[in-house]
């Protein structure tokens, strides 16, 4: 090395080693003791770390209680999911391990960006807790399992539950609001909905060591209808109901922080014979749904309270923000993913094509700024090749279906979605199928998850739980 390089400013050689790859930062740090000392200095790795694409590190503590070596690991450990998905992808075997649970699982599950915490909801009204980071762990309960039989003064009630998360990416510790609908027609039919705070438990050194809830609003009431499904985002509760006799499911939006049981049915939106898995709250206070071939984005601020729940706001009287062209006979919808460049995305299908949808949601000032595009990614072999189940993380696609069993898909965003040459099609990417070696039943009661961050496939079957880890392959 040319001495000359070293008699620059200490400030503009940890610029270039910020700049610098991986592999050349591992070069540099053998050249002399002056870069060594550079290359493992708090400020490359936390520029480094910031800069992490397709998503940034997802950190549970603030940056500057980290160490330099800290850094270096979480950074090396996405390098080495990327390793492990390529491997995988090149038909290398998915390693995992087996976690045995004392519970049965009807609700639904979580998974914490970042591949560490794992929420699954309980019939006893619960929410248990695994810290996949340490296998051997048994699971916590997040919050007491028995609280809503105190409260209805009965001995035995199976619940069916559905959860939401919402993450505060303004925290500097992990924290996020978890919404709880526990639905339940033993004897007399009753729904509870909770709106709870998690944070970490912290040790003496500031680390997280457990979860913990506080709560934060609840509604409890005997419906007239059956609701189906809550999701969370920012101060709004959306819950999906279905409204006999006249067969239609409605929206309702709710201003959780100050609304109680007596706002439930207050705004309300009729989006006639929609199914509930095709609607989704999406970041920056919006509403997606897809019916009847079209595709909207939709304001919540402007759904207007209504005087009965049986007359709400048809959703084509309103008006979206966005609209796009959408099939009409999609069999799946997975959630939506925020993207750092203010977008959001999530993938469909019917027994033909993937489709990608891809949306703005940045709640600015100016209202033209959203759009609303729906664009082809793959055309299946065979009608049975996109099944019933299909999750997206980033850039990863994770589905199950009869003819393929659990396959892990990685979607090829076009650069430019109106050009058709861009297209990717699914013989160019058939996939990797999981479950080779024990595959998932046909018409089997399990779930499934997906962090592509932490490269983590978590399967639950019959009592088990089944996690993929792709970083164990490089």
């Amino acid at each position: 090395m040319d001495a000359q390089f070293l008699l620059l400013p200490e400030e503009l050689l940890i610029e270039i080693v910020q700049v610098s790859s991986l592999g050349s930062i591992i070069c540099i740090r053998q050249t002399c003791k002056r870069l060594y000392n550079i290359s493992k200095s708090a400020a490359v790795w936390r520029y480094i770390a910031s800069r992490e694409h397709p998503q940034p590190l997802l950190l549970e503590r603030p940056v500057e209680s980290y160490t330099p070596d800290d850094l270096e690991v979480l950074v090396l450990k996405r390098r080495r999911v990327e390793v492990g998905f390529r491997k995988l992808m090149q038909g290398g075997k998915s390693p995992r391990f087996k976690i045995s649970l004392d519970c049965y699982v009807n609700g639904t599950m979580h998974l914490i960006r970042g591949g560490r915490w794992l929420l699954i909801s309980t019939p006893n009204g619960g929410v248990i807790y695994l810290d996949l980071d340490i296998k051997l762990q048994a699971a916590s309960n997040l919050f007491n399992p028995w609280r809503i039989l105190v409260r209805e003064r009965t001995t035995s009630r199976n619940y069916t539950t559905h959860m939401s998360i919402d993450i505060d990416h303004t925290s500097p510790y992990l924290k996020f609001n978890l919404a709880l609908l526990c639905f339940s027609s033993y004897l007399t039919t009753i729904y509870e909905i909770e709106v709870w705070q998690v944070t970490m438990e912290l040790n003496d050194r500031g680390f997280g060591v457990g979860l913990q809830a506080k709560l934060l609003n609840s509604f409890s009431d005997e419906p007239p209808q059956w609701v189906g499904s809550v999701a969370l985002q920012g101060d709004n509760l959306l819950c999906t109901i279905f409204v006999s006799p006249s067969y239609r499911t409605h929206v309702v939006v709710l201003p959780w922080k100050e609304a109680n049981s007596a706002d439930f049915l207050k705004r309300a939106i009729d989006c006639h014979s929609l199914s509930f898995s095709f609607v989704h709250a999406t970041p920056g206070q919006r509403l997606f749904t897809a019916d009847n071939g079209v595709g909207r984005l939709i304001d919540l601020s402007s759904v207007p309270e209504t005087t009965t729940i049986l007359a709400p706001q048809g959703i084509a009287s309103l008006q979206p923000l966005a609209t796009a062209p959408f099939p009409s006979y999609i069999t799946n919808l997975s959630g939506f993913t925020a993207y750092p460049d203010g977008s959001v995305r999530c993938v469909a299908s019917d027994n033909k094509t993937l489709y990608g949808i891809v949306g703005s949601s940045t709640s600015g000032e100016d209202p033209n700024s959203e759009s609303l595009q729906v664009i082809p990614l793959a055309k299946a072999t065979k009608p049975t090749d996109f099944g019933r189940s299909i999750i997206l993380s980033d850039d990863f696609c994770l589905m199950w279906s009869t003819s393929k069993g659990l396959t892990l898909r990685q979607i090829a965003w076009p650069t430019d979605p109106s050009s058709k040459s861009d297209i990717r099609h699914l013989t160019d990417n058939p996939g990797v199928r999981l479950d080779r070696s024990t595959p998932i039943a046909h018409k089997a009661n399990f779930s499934c998850l997906l962090d592509a961050s932490s490269g983590r496939v978590i399967v639950q079957q019959r009592g088990f739980l089944y996690v993929y880890d792709f970083a164990l392959l490089s």
